[in-house]
């Protein structure tokens, strides 16, 4: 006798695997890929207020919504941190063989605000058979801020692993978007039913 399994899988393409593509943009026009990443984490934040009554059931309501992205970059461009960083370093940068690229900062504000995309891909098959095209699953956030620390741990010298620079961006509601839809989207082109 089989064990009685409770449930069975209701749609195979809305079980996610994979990691995620992170891009960031001082708007939502250009994004630039932050390459490497791992530990990638997209959480929302509700904070609600519940007001009871003695004659009629609790009613619930948002009082702040936001949605936090973390994990770590692998790759650092002083050019993308500063963008990351809204804005609050002062980038410099030279060419030639000894060329560099350099931030400073310390006393600049207020920080902008950078728009985030995170895209999962995958290819769609059709009864086992690749059929080439590619199916996305993709959180856009319209407006993230920086939320540091920045943290730069170097690795030991024998170390086989990079070094990992964590990041955190904290979402806040677009005002300019229509309500209900200010936070952020998740688009699916995974799921097939």
């Amino acid at each position: 006798m089989g064990y009685p399994y409770q449930s069975g899988v209701q749609d195979q393409d809305a079980i996610r695997f994979g990691s995620c593509k992170v891009e960031i943009g001082a708007t939502t026009a250009s994004y630039t890929t932050m390459g490497i990443a791992k530990g990638v984490t997209f959480t929302e934040e509700i904070t609600k207020s519940i007001v009871g009554a003695d004659n009629a059931p609790e009613l619930h309501f948002v009082r702040k919504q936001r949605a936090v992205v973390s994990g770590t970059f692998v790759e650092y461009d002083p050019l993308i941190w500063n963008t990351i960083r809204g804005g609050i370093d002062t980038y410099t940068t030279t060419t030639g063989d000894s060329g560099w690229k350099m931030i400073e900062t310390g006393g600049l504000h207020p920080m902008s605000s950078i728009a985030v995309k995170l895209t999962n891909s995958r290819t769609r098959t059709v009864d086992t058979t690749t059929d080439g095209s590619t199916a996305v699953f993709e959180i856009m956030i319209w407006k993230a801020y920086w939320d540091g620390p920045f943290t730069l741990a170097f690795p030991p010298d024998e170390g086989e692993e990079p070094m990992e620079i964590p990041f955190q961006f904290t979402a806040v509601p677009q005002s300019t978007k229509t309500t209900g839809r200010k936070l952020y989207r998740i688009r699916d082109m995974q799921t097939t039913s």
